[in-house]
């Protein structure tokens, strides 16, 4: 029930939040997400809810499992 990332192009978003080849997402905003299949339009709405978040000047984290060791990432809409 966890994301694993794979096929990340080099511009793309999840290139600049820092998420890696072979990430498995474990936490949004410090919430455990469950990406099950009943649960698609809830994930649609969450992610509708952190662009908007960025679009006001806040900030987003990521929790992802990397190479089996947790890595948290935080992300605000103009860092580079």
């Amino acid at each position: 029930t966890r994301l694993k990332i794979h096929g990340i192009k080099e511009n793309s978003l999840f290139k600049k939040f820092g998420l890696e080849e072979d990430d498995i997402i474990e936490a949004i905003n410090g919430e455990i997400v469950s990406f099950e299949e009943a649960s698609t339009h809830e994930h649609f709405g969450l992610a509708r809810q952190m662009l908007e978040k960025l679009r006001e000047g806040g900030n987003i984290s990521i929790t992802v499992t990397r190479k089996n060791r947790p890595v948290h990432l935080e992300f605000r809409l103009g860092d580079e």
